[in-house]
């Protein structure tokens, strides 16, 4: 548990940092003193119980801001639907958040889900912070702004790594196979 909470907590305050970088804060009416952050969280389904922690980290993140460096005049606000591992589910939990508390950015971690909601997000002009990492989200136009590298990068780092620092103390005459 501490490991994901550790990991929520770093995936909220990229939240957090993509919020302030891309002004979104500022453009919230100054009558309304309330920010909500949604989060597609995946309580249910095979991410269930191991990512269960993420949500935990990114409302603890919400709530250390409020307390210790708030946003002068605002007030942040963390609500969550279940995305239930299914990008069906998530699609209309999301849509039903989205009409029941307006937030203005959105923080999902499962790439079947973002990728379903691409669209989505585009129409409504909410920008998408995901942990997915699969090449049309990062496709124009997009409002999905992801977490981590595409997956061919990160496969490609690894066996930049493994061919530099592993492959050499095998011993082996020939190049490796994948």
């Amino acid at each position: 548990m501490k490991g994901r909470r550790k990991t929520g907590t770093r995936i909220g305050i990229l939240l957090l940092s993509v919020l302030l970088v891309f002004g979104m804060v500022g453009t919230v009416n100054a009558a309304n003193k309330t920010v909500t952050i949604g989060v597609i969280a995946q309580l249910t389904g095979p991410y269930g119980p191991p990512t269960r922690g993420i949500m935990e980290g990114v409302l603890d993140v919400i709530e250390a801001v409020n307390k210790y460096d708030p946003i002068p005049g605002i007030t942040l606000k963390g609500v969550f639907v279940d995305g239930a591992s299914s990008p069906a589910k998530a699609m209309s939990a999301c849509k039903k958040m989205v009409a029941q508390h307006n937030p203005v950015v959105v923080l999902d971690w499962t790439t079947p889900s973002a990728l379903a909601l691409k669209s989505y997000f585009i129409k409504k002009e909410i920008p998408c912070v995901t942990g997915g990492g699969a090449n049309p989200l990062w496709e124009m136009p997009s409002w999905s702004f992801s977490a981590t590298a595409p997956y061919v990068n990160q496969v490609g780092g690894w066996v930049d790594y493994y061919v530099k620092n592993i492959w050499p103390k095998k011993g082996l005459n020939r190049k490796p196979n994948f």
